[in-house]
């Protein structure tokens, strides 16, 4: 069963893509900031090409309801965005999920929201072009996670609170 998300997702994840410049480019259609009294000197224009992982929380303590839910959100973001989104579920450890759309979920364990931070270089997601999305019912570790991923969006459902004491990043409710 997939519920119809109550967030709006293209203002949220929209100002998290377009504040993570990936690259510069050459282009004959600006000035070159430095000399621009030398047309034979192109400027340069940012590029965003930014990527998104999106984390789904598969451990015992998330209901069947919630991961109807988290999954309409996450085929959400698929939808609205034109970018390279990439999905995983975790519980103690990260797993891809191939396709969305065909995903069975195997619930059990607990949450530790380190091996998210732990896999990413791994996967080879590089910290400033990539934003994490993380679906979540909270219950995790207490400790503080050490990462270099700044660009991160917390999801939780509605009364729920982060197990982190000082998270990073965006903690939103559902």
């Amino acid at each position: 069963e997939v519920v119809v998300p109550k967030r709006n997702w293209k203002s949220i994840l929209r100002s998290g893509i377009s504040q993570a410049p990936n690259k510069k480019k050459d282009s004959r259609a600006r000035f070159n900031r430095r000399q621009a009294y030398r047309l034979d000197l192109p400027g340069e224009i940012s590029r965003y090409d930014t990527e998104i992982a999106v984390f789904i929380d598969n451990s015992a303590s998330i209901s069947n309801s919630q991961a109807s839910e988290f999954l309409a959100n996450a085929m959400q973001i698929t939808k609205q965005l034109d970018i390279n989104v990439h999905f995983f579920s975790f519980d103690t450890k990260v797993h891809q999920i191939k396709n969305i759309k065909t995903w069975q979920r195997h619930a059990g364990g607990g949450t530790t929201f380190q091996s998210i931070f732990d896999a990413l270089p791994a996967l080879k997601f590089f910290p400033l072009q990539t934003l994490v999305v993380i679906f979540t019912d909270g219950d995790g570790e207490k400790e503080l996670i050490q990462t270099k991923f700044k660009h991160v969006y917390w999801l939780l459902p509605e009364g729920q609170t982060l197990s982190i004491p000082s998270p990073f990043g965006k903690v939103i409710t559902l």
